[in-house]
């Protein structure tokens, strides 16, 4: 996540809530999404499995405590909403595989 500076938050031009680079750099492929603070915890107080999916992936280009922290107190935003989202996700993934 992002945080968007108070000129850009406050007014009537605002800066961009969703950062999103996709591209190919020396080789490697980029697929990076960062999302303004607010934007986040919004997301991740209406039980959005993405914004769970960005905080916990293994795949980090850069953390800090605060992003430990974040961690710790985002467990608590874990609910059978997840649940029933990723198991109707793998149901139909299963669906795909068994069609191929």
């Amino acid at each position: 996540m992002h945080i968007l500076p108070v000129e850009e938050v406050v007014g009537l031009e605002t800066g961009d809530e969703t950062i999103e680079v996709s591209e190919v750099r020396e080789s490697l492929e980029i697929d990076l999404v960062t999302h303004d603070v607010k934007k986040f915890f919004l997301m991740l107080l209406k039980k959005n499995g993405y914004v769970l999916e960005q905080l916990y992936s293994p795949l980090v280009l850069t953390t800090s405590p605060e992003h430990e922290e974040l961690k710790f107190i985002a467990k608590d935003c874990i609910t059978r909403h997840h649940y029933y989202h990723y198991i109707g996700f793998a149901a139909t993934q299963l669906k795909f595989v068994v069609q191929n």
